[in-house]
């Protein structure tokens, strides 16, 4: 396979204009096989180029034999350390099964790299498809298998189509991580959720804000006005204090269970806010009533 040679040179640049990536790909391991690199390239190029044009969905392991004999290509006539490796990956990661041709090469040095590649691709934690629940009536194929929210995707570059509503295929290769935006090629957006999640996020901080300034204020209150109103009234009480006349310790008591009372109305007041806030689903606002304000949401 090192010594090319431009035999199938002039019938296979003749080939017709819409053969698709299949046809291509044959066309370019027949190159191969007869040692015209130049050819080879040229036409797994074209066969690349086919798929993204392709009209009809192409699958994972048309995908992968274009990029395994790039990869062939690169290890015996090109960069072997380098690309031939990047080629066998991209491979791989669109069809992880994709099995080792030993007709065509029978070298255990490159198989054993290609094996190694299947276990380093195959260890990789897959990501979110990042498809859309609803779809809008669109079909979404990565890599030529039907793919929808709950997908995951392997990281790397993979082929995006897209049957659009009215049956026409949009193409693009997308490097994941990140998902593409899959509906912008059919001219749709993503609907809009029902309701905005900053809101219901809105309410529920006004009212844990509500509910915990009277839980400090109550919390507050109770050393500094109930504790010392508490302490009047058992010294009131202490056997010594004989000078103490009954209006003095009635008014005492009073002043301690108002500001008992009032302590425990806010500490209460605060820990219903702080409940109600986690029931919240909806935005909610404060209506005013004759009896005062009420608030008004979906719990």
């Amino acid at each position: 396979m090192k010594n090319w040679t431009a035999a199938l040179a002039t019938c296979v640049l003749a080939t017709p204009a819409w053969a698709g990536p299949v046809e291509k790909t044959d066309e370019a391991l027949a190159a191969i096989q007869n040692g015209d690199a130049v050819t080879a390239r040229t036409l797994l190029q074209a066969a690349g180029e086919a798929a993204l044009a392709s009209e009809v969905v192409v699958e994972a392991g048309v995908l992968a034999r274009i990029e395994y004999l790039a990869g062939i290509l690169e290890y015996y006539d090109g960069d072997r350390d380098e690309a031939s490796l990047a080629a066998w990956r991209r491979a791989l990661t669109h069809d992880p099964a994709f099995e080792w041709d030993v007709t065509l090469v029978v070298d255990s040095d490159p198989q054993n790299a290609f094996e190694a590649l299947r276990a380093e691709v195959s260890s990789k934690s897959q990501n979110p498809s990042g498809v859309p629940e609803d779809t809008q009536g669109a079909v979404v194929y990565v890599d030529g298998a039907i793919t929808r929210d709950y997908d995951l995707v392997r990281p790397g570059r993979h082929l995006v189509q897209v049957l659009c509503p009215g049956d026409t295929l949009e193409a693009s290769w997308h490097d994941f991580g990140d998902p593409p935006d899959y509906l912008a090629s059919c001219g749709l957006e993503p609907a809009e959720p029902e309701k905005e999640s900053g809101d219901v996020n809105v309410a529920r901080l006004a009212l844990l804000g509500a509910g915990g300034a009277l839980l400090a204020g109550g919390t507050a209150a109770n050393f500094l006005w109930v504790n010392p109103k508490w302490e009047t009234v058992e010294a009131l009480q202490d056997r010594e204090a004989l000078s103490v006349t009954p209006s003095e310790a009635e008014a005492a008591a009073s002043a301690f269970n108002a500001a008992r009372w009032s302590t425990v109305g806010l500490l209460g007041g605060g820990v219903a806010l702080v409940g109600v806030s986690f029931l919240v689903d909806a935005p909610v606002t404060l209506a005013p009533t004759g009896r005062g304000l009420v608030i008004l949401g979906d719990f």
